[in-house]
């Protein structure tokens, strides 16, 4: 989910992430772009969290996960 981006004028194509410093000296914050990934509530297990395509955090409320096999292909859920 790379995206060509602007700074300063300056234009720099196909980054997936950008890492600055933080305020504090602390260290370095990450931003990603998740504009296209696709985790819901129901996708992802109990007790896990993700960012969705808009950024807000998500909690999982998956309980179980189901496998099948059909045809000698096993499917896990």
């Amino acid at each position: 989910m790379a995206k060509n981006i602007i700074i300063r004028g300056v234009e720099y194509e196909n980054i997936p992430y950008i890492r600055i410093p933080q305020a504090d000296g602390s260290g370095m914050a990450k931003f990603v772009d998740t504009s296209e990934d696709t985790v819901t509530p129901g996708t992802l297990l109990s007790g896990y969290t993700a960012h969705g395509a808009d950024g807000e955090p998500i909690t999982g409320t998956k309980t179980t996960i189901t496998a099948e096999l059909l045809n000698g292909v096993l499917t896990i859920e």
